[in-house]
């Protein structure tokens, strides 16, 4: 079909424009449609292993053994050199369990995924992501100041993963809150750069320097897509963000996705 070659022609374009970049995008309602290039190549996950994280901690309040509504004082959660949402809060405020996984995914804060890391351990983490099939997902560090680069490297992963993961959600109706949390989430300059702001856009940065990827799952009527874009070595990641709107747009336009606002 047209669109589909006219697709990887977009994709293709998109990776040869700099070195360091690998796509995977897959209709999981709606025409059908996979296509990755270097979506194998092991890339730094950065933020987006703190999806998998969110995952875990929910998973074991299921079962009892964490308590949801268990709560955290804000001085528990340590203090970072960078920008974060918890300093609009009072230091003896406290959060319970649950909105700090929100928080986690929504505005993608180092202080709350590190306390959720602790809780569960990195081990527990990796289990995940090899159950789910993402075997080339590794978490070695978690979000310390110190750990963001190049430490933070160490934690890696690839675009195929990603894709699996999003998938492994789009069919998990427990899993809906990590959606709703990455649907509600602040950082929309890259995949959903183009898009109207109704537009169900479940995403997941993650930024390192020369690193700008963003993995999403959009769903709007009868077409669901998940893709997931790794970059690294880039030499300008502002130029590299706008790129990725540009591509993931012509994409869902080429799949028949809503472009406007409703009304």
């Amino acid at each position: 079909m047209r669109h589909i070659a006219h697709i990887r022609a977009v994709v293709s374009d998109f990776v040869g424009r700099e070195a360091g970049r690998s796509v995977a995008l897959r209709t999981l309602r709606g025409p059908e449609l996979d296509v990755s290039v270097d979506a194998e190549v092991p890339r730094p996950a950065a933020s987006t292993l703190k999806i998998p994280i969110v995952i875990e901690v929910l998973r074991r309040i299921r079962k009892g053994i964490i308590g949801g509504c268990d709560r955290v004082r804000r001085e528990e959660l340590g203090k970072t050199v960078f920008p974060t949402l918890l300093n609009v809060f009072r230091w003896d405020h406290e959060f319970t369990v649950q909105e700090l996984c929100g928080i986690t995914l929504a505005t993608s804060d180092n202080l709350t995924a590190q306390y959720l890391l602790e809780t569960v351990g990195p081990p527990a983490v990796n289990d995940l992501l090899s159950s789910l099939g993402c075997h080339a997902s590794r978490l070695q560090v978690g979000f310390r100041d110190f750990e963001l680069s190049p430490i933070g490297r160490a934690n890696i992963t690839t675009a195929a993963d990603q894709v699996r993961l999003l998938s492994h959600l789009h069919g998990s109706p427990e899993d809906e809150q990590v959606l709703l949390a990455m649907e509600n989430g602040l950082r929309k300059s890259r995949t959903a750069l183009r898009f109207p702001e109704d537009l169900r856009i479940a995403n997941k940065t993650g930024s390192l320097n020369g690193v700008a990827n963003d993995v999403a799952l959009i769903r709007d009527g009868g077409l669901h897509l998940a893709l997931s874009v790794l970059t690294d070595g880039q030499k300008d990641t502002a130029t590299t963000a706008i790129e990725i709107g540009d591509m993931v747009f012509t994409i869902w336009r080429e799949l028949g996705g809503r472009v406007d606002e409703f009304g």
